[in-house]
């Protein structure tokens, strides 16, 4: 059984704050480090953290986890920064979505007392920030581990374990597969929401139309948009190798289906159209009545499990 003892965790946003209060409801201490003291204070005041810090060494001091919770753009600095102050045998992960350079980076800057393990909680929001935090996130949500040959084992054993406890599923694959898998069900699908607004600002005519007949469609289809841009800057940049390809096919499926109507083709379309169907139905089966998984993909994930019953 997992011994629940000292965990830091490095940068107190949604994806954050949601682990300090997962881990701190799971029996560990919890102390963080961000650089917006209101955060440490609103995190304190809702006993998310036992303490919270203006720097990161007397944050990481004594942990036997540190977590980076912070931007890809930011990971390595940070991991930097805290490595001369780890105690030894403490293992590091990060939250990041994007990670074959993170990992490669952090496998190199550690000492050779501390063991890295990647991480990638597929369980965002479009909101952010520790006020939208929830201990719930990661319940049934897939968390994603990423070693590669040098990893620790038993730091890897010691990290699916802690997943498991947090109530999320740890799913191990490369960093390469991440990287791939992610840009796809990640990383365009938020790209394409950004394109399909900009798309309908830029139609003419009345522009109090779309806000007085866009509805849950829409609103559904584009809701990943209103995520922060910043970020999602240094996470296009970051994981472009693999996003660029993914777009160019997705351009010649959007010209298939341009084809098939200009043709007026029924049976094309149909096809089309119950392939996009039938493919969303097998991936979210035993999701939501209305076919929409929870976060993360379970019907499960973000819920008080309390509610289950």
């Amino acid at each position: 059984m997992l011994q629940a003892k000292r965990a830091a965790i490095i940068g107190l946003g949604f994806i954050g704050g949601s682990l300090a209060w997962s881990l701190r409801r799971a029996g560990w201490e919890v102390r963080a480090y961000d650089r917006d003291p209101t955060c440490l204070q609103y995190a304190r005041e809702r006993k998310i953290i036992d303490g919270g810090y203006d720097s990161v060494a007397p944050a990481v001091a004594g942990a036997q986890l540190v977590c980076l919770a912070v931007p890809p753009a930011d990971v390595l600095a940070l991991g930097r920064e805290a490595a001369p102050h780890l105690v030894p045998g403490c293992i590091v992960t990060d939250v990041a979505s994007v990670k074959e350079n993170i990992v490669a980076g952090m496998m190199e800057l550690l000492p050779a007392s501390a063991y890295y393990v990647g991480g990638h909680p597929m369980a965002g929001s479009e909101q952010g920030g520790i006020r939208a935090a929830s201990p719930y996130l990661l319940v049934g949500a897939p968390y994603l581990l990423t070693p590669v040959p040098a990893t620790c084992p038993q730091a890897l054993d010691f990290m699916v374990e802690l997943v498991k406890n947090l109530r999320a599923k740890p799913l191990v694959m490369s960093p390469a597969e991440h990287d791939y898998w992610v840009a796809g069900v990640s990383h365009l699908p938020y790209l394409v929401a950004v394109a399909l607004c900009q798309l309908i600002a830029r139609l003419g005519g009345d522009a109090s139309w779309p806000a007085n007949i866009a509805a849950s469609g829409f609103r559904d289809t584009t809701r990943v948009a209103s995520s922060d841009p910043l970020l999602w800057r240094d996470i296009c940049l970051e994981n472009r190798d693999q996003i660029l390809p993914l777009l160019r096919s997705y351009r010649g499926i959007i010209t298939e289906l341009e084809r098939v109507l200009e043709e007026g083709e029924e049976e094309g379309l149909s096809r089309y159209l119950a392939g996009g169907k039938n493919f969303r139905d097998a991936l979210f089966e035993g999701g939501k009545a209305d076919g929409v998984a929870g976060a993360g993909g379970s019907p499960a994930a973000g819920k008080d499990p309390d509610s289950w019953r």
